[in-house]
């Protein structure tokens, strides 16, 4: 019986890794050499594709007959099963050399087979490698895109607050509407690279869920007066919604925006209705299907798949890239949702979403966020920001200057703040950008926590900020001594409030 167990041990191999690809276990059965690999993704290039799997998987994936050379040049043919537990990956590799090597002699006996087998692992390969291209080409796009779409935001909203006159005005708000458009495009691409990277998560927290969807309605009903069409908007939302839930605000928001904004924009004439209905609903949760109407152009038949793919344009004449139902597609499934549509061409268009969302019996606590957060009267605080790109600079220098509360330092490398910090300047607070030359800002933020003795120095209060996408790079700031994180592109009020609650919860220099 141990000599049956012994051998089928020894055709396995178990590692276990976390959801950045660390390695937390590993038998070192099949693969004795990869006993040095801190990372899976170091062992061998095969474990890229993790980074296509929905985390945490609901169930066991398999990928068959996998060559994976050795260091003495040998090959493993393999199976490998993909299994996940909360935060951890299960991996398990069977060793089939010996079954699929025979299978391999017979294939090759008939050429025709052998070379559609060739071809089929060629066009895997370049699946696999055009998939990486993408999700790599996304997440540099999103990077390079983050900081200016900041900046003009940042920059649109300070000169509204200045005193114009009518047609500067008018002109700042064209701005400001295609900036909102740009960001719109931005979050799209985010999203999709986060999921299509393995790199999503939602950000749940518990609010009011009827005053989110009249807030939905006046904001839209706001854009429909000031648009050029007569179209008329209604509403219908259930009196038997229980108010109080508990999910992802945000990206409940960017679906129902998405359908709304679509309706509006294919809309000439007619009217828009936007419903919300209770379904039944288990345990602790509520059933609701949200609906959106309209009387617009209407999508032909063949064209009601395509409109969910990326990229789709059904209709050349509209502007717009094709991303937002695709996004709205992706988070529904992830919720475990559902979305249909019905429509006729020429007559109009519905859109059906059905989402199950958590009860909560918590009140909003997302109400003090709508407006700015205040500091003590009469305390100035000093604050050191580090930002190596300049209109970035100069626009956080702007934002805080305007709130008044503040003395700032700015630099642009992590070595001039700290000959900064070092020439017995104290520091309320720290806002330092992640990416910087030469010392990057996490090897800054280290050096602060680590390097010195005095708490005026290794204790301030840090925010990181960076326009890099996704988890990781917030849970490395984190691993080394942020207090906070903000992602780009952000508002005034996100930076301004971000400061605020940091310094209520650190005792400050008052100046």
């Amino acid at each position: 019986m141990n000599s049956r167990y012994n051998k089928i041990q020894n055709k396995t191999q178990l590692i276990t890794i976390d959801n950045e690809g660390i390695i937390i276990f590993n038998d070192n059965n099949l693969f004795p050499e990869w006993k040095d690999c801190i990372s899976i993704f170091e062992a061998n290039s095969f474990f890229k594709i993790i980074h296509s799997l929905n985390f945490p998987i609901k169930d066991d994936e398999t990928y068959k007959a996998i060559p994976i050379n050795t260091n003495t040049n040998d090959e493993k043919i393999c199976d490998i099963c993909f299994s996940s537990e909360g935060k951890e990956l299960d991996i398990i590799i069977y060793d089939y050399s010996t079954i699929y090597k025979e299978l391999n002699n017979i294939l090759q006996e008939n050429d025709e087979l052998s070379v559609k087998l060739n071809n089929l692992q060629h066009y895997n390969d370049l699946l696999l490698n055009k998939q990486e291209f993408q999700n790599q080409f996304l997440a540099n796009i999103n990077h390079e895109l983050s900081a200016p779409i900041t900046s003009i935001n940042g920059f649109v909203d300070l000169i509204l607050s200045t005193d114009l006159d009518y047609e500067q005005e008018e002109i700042v708000k064209f701005i400001k509407n295609e900036s909102e458009y740009m960001q719109s495009v931005f979050n799209d691409l985010l999203s999709i690279s986060q999921m299509n990277s393995g790199d999503f998560k939602f950000n749940k927290s518990h609010f009011n869920i009827v005053e989110f969807f009249n807030s939905i309605i006046n904001t839209h009903v706001k854009l429909i007066k000031g648009g050029d069409n007569p179209i008329l908007f209604s509403n219908e939302i259930d009196p038997n919604i229980f108010p109080n839930v508990y999910g992802d605000k945000r990206r409940i928001h960017q679906i129902i925006t998405t359908l709304l904004t679509n309706a509006i924009k294919y809309t000439d004439e007619g009217n828009i209705h936007f419903s919300v209905v209770r379904l039944k609903g288990k345990h602790n949760k509520q059933s609701l299907q949200i609906s959106v109407k309209d009387t617009g152009y209407g999508i032909l038949k063949k064209d009601q798949k395509r409109i969910f793919r990326a990229f789709s344009d059904v209709d050349a004449s509209i502007s717009g890239i094709g991303l937002g139902l695709n996004v709205a597609k992706n988070l529904i499934h992830l919720m475990g949702g559902s979305i249909d549509v019905k429509s006729e061409r020429g007559v109009g268009s519905e859109f059906i979403v059905n989402l199950k969302i958590s009860r909560s019996i918590k009140k909003d606590t997302e109400k003090r966020e709508e407006t700015m957060l205040k500091l003590p009267e009469g305390k100035k605080y000093r604050i050191l920001v580090i930002e190596n790109r300049l209109n970035t600079q100069y626009l956080i220098m702007k934002q805080l200057l305007k709130h008044g509360a503040f003395f700032i330092d700015v630099f642009s490398s992590a070595e001039e703040g700290i000959s900064a910090i070092e020439g017995n300047s104290k520091y309320d607070l720290i806002v330092t950008d992640i990416k910087l030359p030469n010392m990057t800002g996490l090897e800054f933020i280290s050096h602060i926590r680590k390097k010195y003795s005095d708490a005026f120095i290794k204790d301030i209060p840090i925010i990181g900020i960076s326009g890099i996408p996704g988890f990781a790079i917030q849970n490395k700031a984190h691993n080394v001594g942020v207090n906070a994180f903000i992602s780009k592109p952000f508002t005034q009020k996100i930076l301004i409030n971000k400061i605020i609650k940091v310094l209520t919860k650190n005792t400050a220099i008052s100046i």
